[in-house]
């Protein structure tokens, strides 16, 4: 037997379906705000239930009975939501139709010298998720933005630096020398060493420091461009990292270290 609830109510109280032997199906609005705990008790053949709302409507729902916890829910609307990974735009979340294409996806904005790659199903590998994607997922779910680094240097495909200056190191222990003005990207080689070092390390954000600006300037992304001054600059790299931690309850949750040293690189500069 299937039921359909009127559009409107706004409780299922004690008994409502009790004992209800051949109930197999029932709709919910998503009017309904509270589920006694005996609402369904009894109820053994009821193996589906449908949600007019979203999943994230049904989480919140004051919902008591167990016997109802125990079945599969199938919510008309998924709701997703979305983690930039280090892009500057946290796009809000979206409601959509179960067994559906996601449609239009948001942009995660930009992520220093990266190229947006797509939506996924987890932070790191995953399956990709496009517009043309049916939602299959029956929870509340995260996208992951992926990026990968731009390659500067066409060239060259295996080392994206962007180099109009003396740059002979491939590693960040032979010093870099440039001229007055030369440029280099450094990013790539120090990031690395930096993994060679930590393969484990999800690396989220970038920023590069200087000792001496007037030997050599760095940006954020790592360029490096030679100074007025002659002498040697020391060029760090700051990163950071995400961890997952796992609570108690079994549910994880994803945390952004400090700001971290992760590694230097000498710059040598001949001057004017």
């Amino acid at each position: 037997m299937k039921v359909e609830i009127e559009d409107g109510i706004t409780g299922l109280f004690s008994d409502s379906f009790a004992n209800c032997k051949n109930l197999s199906s029932i709709s919910i609005p998503n009017t309904v705000e509270y589920i006694d705990d005996e609402s369904f008790s009894g109820s053994a053949s009821l193996t589906n239930v449908f949600y007019s709302g979203s999943t994230i409507e049904w989480d919140s729902l004051n919902n008591r009975s167990e016997d109802l916890k125990a079945v599969d829910v199938t919510c008309k609307y998924i709701t997703v939501k979305f983690d930039p990974c280090g892009g500057n735009i946290t796009p809000e979340k979206k409601d959509l139709e179960y067994d559906k294409p996601y449609g239009e996806l948001p942009s995660p904005g930009t992520f220093d010298n990266n190229d947006f790659i797509g939506w996924f199903t987890k932070p790191e590998n995953g399956t990709k998720v496009s517009g043309n994607t049916i939602v299959t997922n029956k929870a509340t779910h995260i996208l992951y933005a992926q990026w990968k680094e731009k390659n500067n240097n066409p060239d060259n495909p295996n080392n994206p630096s962007n180099s109009s200056g003396d740059y002979t190191s491939q590693k960040t222990n032979v010093p870099l020398e440039i001229k007055y003005k030369g440029t280099a990207n450094v990013k790539s080689d120090m990031m690395k060493t930096y993994m060679d070092s930590n393969p484990n390390a999800v690396v989220k954000k970038t920023k590069f420091k200087s000792s001496n600006k007037k030997v050599a300037k760095v940006k954020k992304n790592g360029d490096v461009k030679g100074g007025k001054r002659s002498g040697s600059a020391t060029i760090t790299m700051y990163v950071k990292t995400q961890t997952t931690i796992t609570k108690p309850n079994g549910k994880t949750k994803k945390k952004l270290s400090k700001w971290t040293s992760a590694g230097t690189l000498t710059v040598n500069n001949a001057g004017k």
